[in-house]
């Protein structure tokens, strides 16, 4: 994986073409393996970087701190996410569109696995099976458990928006399959050894 440095300047690079495409300016990335899936420790790191970021007043940071509550602050979307190897999250400074934000190191993902939550055809039209893994995993985030499992999602339309050495960038649309018209959009990245996915959900 790209060092945390390295991997938090490729975010930076392509933030302002994200928040374009999703029409979010004041979404934020922030990354680092101090985040990453290691136990009560880094989990707790990440509420003070989110609670940092956001500024609330203390009874909202003290709701931020309860580990056992998703993120759902009055004034902002937030959404976390951590794999072994780095975690993070994305926000926003208002609490509408719903943020969806999921990480992955790509090794982890094999498409035997995704293949249980896909249908034949989105594997078929996907650039890889980490792109179907981390658009699910966001839209799922960002619609707040309102489909009961994940398998209930479903991605088309993917675009390739920019394609280069250790970098992609798509974009592609996920439904529910039994609220087809209720749209998620947003953009899957790999970079390097590490895939995330960063997606809004309908009002």
């Amino acid at each position: 994986m790209a060092a945390d440095s390295d991997l938090n300047f490729e975010i930076a690079q392509l933030l302002p073409e994200i928040r374009l495409a999703l029409n979010v300016p004041t979404l934020q990335i922030q990354v680092s393996a101090e985040f990453a899936a290691a136990g009560t420790a880094s989990r707790m790191k990440i509420r003070d970087a989110i609670i940092d970021a956001l500024k609330p007043d203390e009874v909202e940071a003290q709701t931020l701190r309860m580990l056992e509550h998703v993120p759902n602050p009055p004034h902002a979307s937030v959404s976390i996410s951590h794999t072994p190897s780095v975690g993070g999250f994305a926000y926003t400074l208002s609490p509408a569109p719903s943020l969806g934000f999921d990480l992955e190191d790509i090794g982890r993902v094999h498409e035997r696995a995704v293949a249980r939550i896909a249908k034949p055809s989105e594997l078929l039209e996907a650039p890889s099976a980490i792109h179907i893994w981390v658009a699910k995993e966001a839209s799922f985030k960002a619609l707040r458990g309102r489909p009961k499992v994940i398998s209930s999602l479903t991605s088309s339309q993917w675009r390739s928006v920019i394609s280069r050495e250790n970098l992609s960038l798509w974009s592609c649309d996920v439904s529910e399959d039994s609220a087809p018209n209720a749209i998620c959009r947003g953009l899957t990245v790999e970079l390097s050894n590490t895939a995330f996915g960063i997606f809004v959900s309908p009002a």
